[in-house]
């Protein structure tokens, strides 16, 4: 049997029953199914799936559930009904010979036991139809300018070249990416994450299988690979030019990047989005104006409301001269800077007071002192108190990435100052010759740490490095770009903020 119906649910544990009634009604209306993949973590015992969810297993095609186990418990196992029990991690064959792996372990232990789970798989030389993990690549969540991802995913995409990789990571989320294709192959991958039954979004999703489909002729419905290093792609050499390209490699030498960052460009101040020259400045959206900064709301702000803070939170601290950083080696008054560091400060701490004293939050600013900058600003996050400890390991994880996984972008080492008294620390923010990115993070308004790494201006830096760390801890992947639509507000949204801000801000605006 060369071809075969399949369908791929998602399920809660709560809504188990109720999903397992749905796919007898698929089943009869749109089936019949060869197999019915339920994707989710079980927590019933046997005896409870056999006899509570399962009475009418007649009607019913192939069933197969998913457990989180150990990785050495894993393996499957069948209830009386026929139903498949898979956990852990392994490769299952299906009697018509389709191949499944799947990986239903944690990210953490996907990371503990990386070396064993691949020296596992590994035994299987031949390639499977079907990979259902729960955690995502990092590749793809690269692609998709999400957080998270683990690496064992991209390696186990890699060994089995599947052709569909289904995941049940995101329970409020269905995303279906192009199909895309593998090098010196004419096996096709096609990326799905399913939603949650009850979510809101696709939660089932009904397809044919057949084993014996090759290349479509049509190139352009495919994307580029995302697990090809663009970096280290082969080049041709004199014996290679003359043979016809794979058509992955046609594909990957005609597409763009996604999403690359973008360089800096000169912007003038008429033209600038952060100066009072500019006669389209956004000006409902300032919330304080000092002598020589602003405090100003952000455009598709990070944070969203939590607790008794109605309101985003997520604020720039912005000087009113249209300047590149602080201190520049063309600036001959040094005075000037200092007094206009000294009040940026002042409105930075005046929001972390007021996070810490109003809302019980806790606080992190992001800076980036580049002389290929337009205009110089501060970004200010208020985070929950519980999420503070996390952000040393939510920097290391995205340093990670910057360093090991985008190559394109320069590698940052971060050093640790607890006082911007420092000596070290001071002889490095007052030389106009260098450029740093730095993290102050405020655990209480009088207690702080400074995470700052140097660059060389012609380095090549992601500009959104700070707040895809912020995302990270706080557990907002799919707010990492400012102008996805998830971030978008109308401006009568706009002004509320800066009104509940204000509000809330009274009390704590400084003396200037």
């Amino acid at each position: 049997m060369l071809k075969s119906k399949l369908l791929v649910v998602h399920s809660l544990q709560e809504d188990l029953a109720t999903v397992i009634e749905k796919v007898v009604s698929l089943h009869k209306k749109h089936g019949p199914f060869t197999s019915c993949l339920v994707l989710g973590e079980i927590s019933d015992t046997f005896n409870e799936l056999e006899s509570r969810i399962f009475p009418d297993s007649d009607n019913l095609p192939q069933l197969f559930l998913l457990e989180n186990k150990l990785f050495e418990e894993s393996g499957s196992r069948v209830l009386k009904n026929g139903v498949k029990i898979l956990g852990g991690i392994g490769v299952f064959e299906f009697s018509n010979g389709i191949r499944l792996g799947y990986n239903t372990i944690s990210s953490s232990e996907l990371t503990s036991k990386k070396n064993e789970i691949l020296s596992q798989f590994s035994k299987n030389t031949s390639k499977v139809d079907l990979l259902i993990t729960k955690e995502w690549s990092v590749s793809i969540s690269h692609r998709e300018n999400s957080l998270g991802g683990n690496e064992v995913i991209d390696k186990l995409n890699k060994i089995f070249e599947p052709r569909y990789h289904f995941s049940y990571k995101y329970t409020q989320t269905f995303l279906e990416l192009k199909p895309f294709l593998w090098p010196d192959s004419d096996r096709i991958t096609r990326f799905m994450n399913i939603a949650a039954y009850n979510s809101g979004s696709k939660w089932a999703y009904a397809f044919e299988l057949d084993l014996t489909s090759t290349l479509p002729l049509n190139l352009s419905s495919l994307t580029s690979n995302p697990y090809m290093d663009i970096i280290k792609k082969r080049k041709l050499d004199g014996n290679n030019a003359s043979n016809k390209l794979s058509a992955n490699n046609q594909l990957n030498n005609t597409m763009q990047e996604t999403h690359p960052i973008k360089k800096p460009k000169i912007v003038l101040p008429t033209d600038c989005h952060f100066c009072f020259t500019n006669s389209n400045i956004q000006d409902h959206m300032i919330i304080y104006i000092g002598s020589l900064a602003y405090l100003t709301i952000a455009r598709g702000p990070l944070t969203t409301p939590k607790g008794e803070m109605g309101f985003s939170g997520h604020c720039l601290v912005v000087p009113i001269e249209h300047k590149a950083k602080l201190r520049t080696k063309h600036e001959n008054d040094f005075t000037a800077s200092t007094n206009l560091d000294i009040e940026m400060l002042q409105l930075e701490k005046s929001v972390v007071a007021m996070n810490f004293l109003k809302f019980e939050m806790c606080t992190v600013s992001f800076e980036i002192q580049s002389e290929k900058s337009f205009h110089f600003h501060k970004q200010i996050f208020p985070v929950p108190k519980y999420c503070i400890m996390k952000f040393k390991d939510s920097l290391d994880r995205q340093l990670y990435m910057n360093n090991e996984k985008y190559t394109k972008n320069t590698n940052l080492t971060f050093s640790l100052f607890h006082s911007n008294t420092d000596k070290e620390y001071e002889a490095l923010v007052t030389n106009p010759l260098v450029n740093y990115l730095q993290f102050t993070v405020y655990e209480t308004p009088s207690s702080s740490k400074l995470y700052l790494a140097q660059f060389d201006p012609e380095d090549r830096i992601d500009l959104q490095f700070g707040r895809r760390v912020l995302a990270y801890m706080l557990n907002l992947p799919r707010r990492v770009r400012w102008d996805s639509s998830i971030c978008n507000q109308t401006r009568k949204q706009e002004e509320n903020e800066v009104n509940l801000f204000q509000k809330a801000y009274k009390d704590f605006e400084p003396s200037i």
